[in-house]
């Protein structure tokens, strides 16, 4: 049997093991379904049993798959630690890396991490992933679905560790041809103009801008929930509504006019999140300081 079988069969058997979806399982190994299911099927052929039986809701291993699947996990987990003790060349990296992350951060980080690996590690492929698609930011941790996450202040989670990027604050932004844009913005007429927000998990039209207004007794007119950063500032260019924005996401934009808010809005920490498997790999440890890096050359620190 051993010389049928090779690291990308243990590999992929793993895979079905956590992801119990053939279509997943493709996915996570960046292959197509069909791929996937020849691979399946030299996976059956070789251990002389189904694996993985087909229901609605997934596969399922059958008796033999699940007493396989640790001593499999053992020599995946075996072969990683070896691969962390050979010595790491960007220059010669051959890998992708996937980071969850909202449309803003995108911008603010992973764009600068794309253009600066381009220079120093061009063999490196980044993935990014939708935050708010994921189910469990702590499971795709886990399972290897993403390598890293950035969120919004501290995350709690088991076997996480984290790493503070930077502060951003907010800044109120609008359409150059706004016509509050250049007048002095009070809270009279920042309450009676129309705003437009992100609700990134759908259908609010309140915030904390909504918080810090009602302290004061004044109310805001919200007429617009998007779920998307960027479909908001392109909202505000070609509208008269205004926003509450994070700095970063329209500092560099010279279609809008920004300026500070007339009350007091906190900001957020941007925060870089990985689970522990990866702690202690070199390529993920160059690879948080590259993130690190990018997040402060590319707009400065506050």
């Amino acid at each position: 049997m051993l010389h049928q079988l090779d690291l990308n069969l243990l590999k992929a058997f793993y895979v079905l093991g956590q992801e119990k979806s053939v279509s997943r399982a493709a996915q996570r190994l960046y292959i197509s379904q069909p791929a996937m299911s020849k691979t399946l099927a030299r996976l059956r052929e070789t251990f002389d049993d189904e694996l993985f039986l087909r229901t609605p809701h997934g596969i399922v291993p059958t008796l033999k798959a699940s007493e396989l699947l640790p001593q499999v996990e053992q020599v995946i987990l075996a072969i990683e630690n070896l691969y962390q003790g050979s010595e790491f060349i960007p220059e010669q990296a051959q890998l992708t890396v996937t980071i969850a992350s909202t449309d803003y951060a995108c911008q603010a980080v992973v764009l600068p991490l794309i253009a600066h690996l381009a220079q120093v590690a061009p063999g490196i492929r980044v993935c990014q992933m939708n935050i708010g698609s994921l189910d469990s930011t702590q499971l795709a941790l886990e399972q290897g679905k993403i390598d890293f996450a950035l969120e919004t202040e501290l995350y709690q989670g088991t076997d996480v560790y984290m790493r503070k990027l930077y502060q951003e604050k907010y800044v109120v932004a609008m359409g150059k041809e706004h016509p509050l844009a250049g007048k002095e913005l009070g809270l009279t007429e920042f309450s009676e103009a129309k705003h437009a927000l992100v609700s990134y998990h759908g259908g609010s039209f309140t915030g904390i801008v909504d918080e810090a207004l009602s302290s004061l007794g004044y109310q805001r007119q919200v007429q617009v929930s998007l779920h998307s950063f960027m479909a908001l500032r392109e909202l505000l260019v070609h509208s008269d509504y205004l926003a509450v924005v994070p700095w970063r996401l329209v500092n560099n934009d010279p279609r809008l006019y920004t300026c500070e808010a007339p009350l007091a809005v906190p900001g957020f920490t941007k925060t870089l999140i990985w689970h522990a498997r990866t702690h202690n790999h070199p390529v993920y440890v160059w690879l948080r300081e590259q993130i690190y890096q990018c997040s402060q050359e590319a707009y400065g620190k506050l």
